[in-house]
């Protein structure tokens, strides 16, 4: 291990928790700096980094001024090979994005570039080539020299605490710097401080969660300690990004000609050690990694497609500040009405809280969870009632057993989702502050949940969306803490990593999404990205809610407080219906943010996954039973159900930041 001299402790940059597990060890390949590493995974928010970093004065180490390849002047004439090779990967993968910001997003000239991290100062020459004003800012002093001598403005200096003008520059580029960065957020938040507000970053950082990357673990040449301290994935870069205040506009990944034959030659190696002392061995093995390289060509233009690429390359714009319509944040409006103290007795006016609860042929479950609701511990809270045009005429039995709770009739079932809106309107309407919404399935346990949400919402202005713990009936917890779809968790059993960490139901956490049992919304978050997608029917909505509050800025957060009791959990009907609507909601949500061909490959992963329980529903019926596999009359309600959704939303023309938002909310 590191010699203790050497190295200090690294915390997460996300979430600033120290718990992590290990994932494994790995030595300095390039530079033999001494001693193992180890790479580690937060189990709070799943951020991957190296467990113990070297000290500032010992990571010259690292990168030798002398050949460390970056701080090399690129050739003023490249030579024949040279230009071959570039023009391959341009031709093959997604990373020539220097051109399409010449071409499409930030076409003229006369702008100012920011290159954090310049090297010696290659990519700015082409930039200044095309009239921009070019600026650079490197840590190095050799390669600073270097690139300065090429007439670049260049200063000397961490991307931390960059000396540059706020909201100066109209692009600011950083290729493969913000993981080798001690603090990644703190870096991400500078360079949001010295981009306009109709400026772009691009920012391309190593995939940890390539194919590549799963495939040889440690030793893919991406992790490449000691100098890489974070390992990013699509969603933990989103999640950096939105936290610094810029918006994802496109994530995408990209690949080079050089990740598998590096790998394979780690690989080879440390599992052949003595082969490397042998000079022909030594070039049989270099034979095969080129080899390996041509031969993975075609393998690695597919990964780009399916997101699985060695490089993540992102596009964000910086974002605005959550506001109400008083232009004050509703935590700062509220304390200078008398109503934050601090405390949760929060003297004064109480934030107004209305419970929305959507009813459809259950009069006996609904009127149990109003009733319940009706102890509740909080004094400025409303009741509202809806009725998802029941066809049994339990709305009117409803309307007649609580006659002082306020009741809405839905004219159609439109959906789970079109029903919420219905009372969600109609609370933002009568000025509630904060919105619960809960299943009517469900019984409230605990008299004093809502205030204590309230009270950490008030205390926390970005939390926009707050998920309390939910009991079982038979004692248990239910799992409230949910993650957005992706290819990665589908075919997860195909995966060589460790499995993803269990969320921690104890502990209070940012999320990515939390369960539509029962959530909290705060008003503003309305505002900014509209009420519930209504193309949900049912299931899914609040992972879509999620994602797209998350977009805007806001917080998503679980707190262990113990809230209500989910009744009507797991009965046999209502998990067939879930079967069906749970993987149709997975495949919209994929359409709407993930992309076409990732939705296409999710659904036909879904449909093979679902052939392969419906066999073993009909080769093994005991066994079927207790994990609830589809039969084949399930199977083709899926298929079916999957083709009309990719061929609805996957191929009709969508307007630029249609499915960002849900429908209006007037506030």
């Amino acid at each position: 291990m590191l010699k203790e001299e050497l190295c200090e402790a690294t915390a997460c940059t996300l979430c600033a928790s120290a718990r992590h597990e290990l994932l494994f060890h790995v030595p300095d390949r390039r530079f033999r700096v001494p001693g193992q590493f180890s790479v580690v995974r937060c189990t709070a928010c799943g951020l991957v980094r190296l467990d113990r970093r070297l000290k500032g004065c010992y990571t010259h180490l690292a990168y030798p001024s002398d050949s460390y390849p970056a701080y090399q002047r690129r050739k003023d004439a490249p030579g024949l090979k040279t230009r071959l090779r570039s023009w391959v990967v341009q031709a093959c993968f997604h990373t020539d994005y220097d051109r399409e910001i010449f071409t499409s997003r930030l076409p003229g000239k006369g702008l100012r570039i920011l290159d954090a991290g310049c090297a010696a100062g290659g990519a700015l020459e082409d930039y200044r080539e095309r009239g921009w004003e070019t600026y650079g800012l490197e840590i190095s002093g050799v390669a600073a020299q270097r690139a300065a001598r090429g007439g670049h403005r260049v200063a000397c200096g961490q991307v931390e605490n960059a000396c540059f003008t706020d909201r100066f520059f109209h692009l600011v580029r950083t290729r493969h710097v913000m993981e080798h960065l001690p603090n990644c957020l703190q870096g991400f938040r500078e360079l949001r401080r010295v981009l306009r507000d109709d400026g772009l970053l691009v920012v391309e950082v190593p995939n940890f969660r390539s194919f590549w990357g799963r495939v040889f673990r440690e030793f893919y040449w991406q992790v490449d300690a000691p100098r890489h301290i974070w390992f990013f994935s699509e969603s933990s870069l989103r999640r950096i990004l939105l936290a610094s205040g810029l918006e994802p506009l496109e994530i995408r990944t990209g690949s080079t000609l050089y990740g598998v034959d590096e790998s394979l030659r780690y690989l080879l190696r440390d599992l052949l050690p003595g082969l490397s002392k042998n000079s022909h061995a030594a070039a049989g093995i270099n034979l095969l990694c080129k080899a390996t390289r041509f031969a993975s060509l075609p393998v690695n233009v597919l990964l780009d497609k399916l997101g699985l690429g060695e490089n993540l390359i992102a596009f964000a714009a910086p974002t605005h500040a959550n506001s109400t319509g008083s232009g004050l944040p509703l935590s700062q409006s509220l304390k200078e009405e008398g109503c934050l103290a601090g405390t949760p007795s929060m003297p004064g006016r109480l934030p107004k809280v209305a419970i929305v609860i959507l009813n459809y042929s259950n009069a006996e479950l609904t009127v149990s969870c109003a009733e319940s609701f009706q102890s509740l511990a909080y004094d400025n809270a409303q009741i509202i009632l809806v009725d998802n045009a029941s066809p049994d005429g339990s709305g009117e039995r409803v309307r007649t057993r609580l006659p002082q709770v306020r009741y809405l009739q839905a004219e159609s079932n439109r959906g789970y989702s079109a029903g919420n809106n219905l009372g969600i309107r109609d609370a933002l309407a009568a000025g509630a502050d904060f919105i619960l919404i809960v299943n009517n399935d469900t019984e409230l346990i605990e008299p004093g949940c809502i205030r204590q949400m309230v009270s950490e919402m008030l205390a926390d202005p970005t939390l926009g969306i707050v998920g309390p713990s939910v009991q079982l009936p038979d004692g248990g917890v239910q799992r409230t803490i949910l993650r957005w779809p992706s290819l990665a968790r589908l075919f997860r059993p195909l995966r060589r990593l460790p499995p993803e960490p269990q969320e921690d139901y104890n502990m209070p956490h940012l999320a990515e999404a939390v369960s539509g049992v029962c959530w909290l919304i705060r008003r503003e978050v309305f505002g900014t990205v509209g009420l519930l997608d209504e193309d949900y029917f049912m299931y899914g909505e609040e992972l879509d809610y999620c994602y797209r509050a998350m977009r805007g800025r806001w917080g998503v957060k679980y707190l262990p407080l113990p809230s209500v009791v989910h009744l009507d959990y797991a009965t046999r009907e209502k998990t067939r219906r879930k079967y069906i609507f749970s993987r149709r909601a997975l495949v919209l949500f994929a359409c709407k943010h993930l992309g076409r061909t990732k939705a296409m490959v999710l659904a036909a992963g879904l449909v093979v996954a679902g052939l392969y329980r419906a066999l073993l529903a009909f080769l093994q019926p005991a066994k079927a039973d207790e994990a609830g596999c589809p039969d084949f009359g399930l199977l083709r309600r899926l298929v079916l159900e999957l083709a009309a959704t990719v061929t609805h939303y996957a191929f009709r023309p969508v307007l630029p930041g249609e499915w960002s938002r849900g429908p209006k909310a007037t506030l």
